[in-house]
């Protein structure tokens, strides 16, 4: 109503998202997800890594909102997946494009909550997508 772009992300990579989840604030979280469904928005933008490789599910859980941040990472899948099948050809979003190169763990802690885990667990998912 007041013209607010809820989508709108900082030098440093974060949105009204990551902050909202990096201090718990459920029913925040849940109002932007419920808003990006309604918006039409096709952006990815507002869901990937911050400057340090830390998607908002990554910021929740480390600062210990484990339910917060599965719930986030289920959205960020979801939300990839969708934007994927509305494509043709899809192609990576830039930043899970530079981001992957700090991908260096095993797939078997893609559960992990730090950094760069976020942009491995959209990875995977882009693949399996592709597949």
């Amino acid at each position: 109503e007041i013209g607010c772009n809820i989508y709108a992300i900082n030098t440093n990579g974060h949105g009204a998202l990551h902050k909202a989840a990096q201090r718990g604030r459920v029913k925040i979280v849940e109002w932007l997800l419920s808003q990006q469904e309604d918006s039409g928005d096709t952006s990815l933008d507002w869901i990937g890594p911050d400057s340090d490789g830390c998607c908002a599910s990554d910021l929740a859980g480390m600062a210990g909102h484990i339910d917060l941040a599965t719930k986030i990472a289920d959205f960020e899948r979801s939300l990839l997946r969708d934007r994927m099948k509305r494509r043709p050809n899809p192609e990576l979003p830039l930043w899970l494009l530079h981001h992957q190169s700090q991908i260096w763990r095993s797939p078997t802690v893609l559960g992990a909550w730090e950094p760069n885990m976020g942009v491995a667990r959209l990875r995977r998912e882009f693949e399996g997508f592709r597949d």
